[in-house]
């Protein structure tokens, strides 16, 4: 299990995620951080701050508002073997990974997220929180 409490840079693997729809409704008074905007996909919702974390994220805490109520994505990061929600820098064992494994899930990260690059979806609704 991933101990988040080691993280060089807590926080920093949250977000963005699609989340199921209407959960970020349902938690709107949680919210720590405006989103500029929210993406629809296929899947689910993402909302999108300026730093690319998470709307529920505690930028001083660096803790999750929401945690006991979080998305499933949430739950299961870091604990499968795809690169998509692997953390960059803990193995599933826990034990740290090499700097050159971080980089490599960091840089796909960086290219395929399709919340942060819609060309790769197929149909994305992009539309300014109101």
């Amino acid at each position: 299990m991933i101990d988040c409490s080691k993280c060089p840079e807590p926080g920093s693997c949250c977000g963005p995620f699609e989340m199921e729809p209407g959960f970020i409704e349902k938690h709107k008074d949680k919210i720590q951080k405006k989103p500029e905007k929210i993406v629809r996909t296929n899947i689910g919702e993402c909302a999108l701050c300026d730093d690319l974390s998470c709307v529920f994220l505690n930028r001083k805490t660096k803790k999750c508002s929401i945690y006991d109520d979080r998305p499933g994505i949430c739950k299961i990061y870091g604990m499968v073997e795809n690169i998509r929600i692997q953390c960059p820098w803990f193995k599933r064992s826990g034990n740290p990974r090499s700097e050159a494994s971080r980089k490599k899930i960091q840089r796909w990260h960086k290219n395929n997220n399709p919340i942060l690059n819609p060309r790769k979806l197929n149909e994305v609704e992009i539309r300014l929180m109101k």
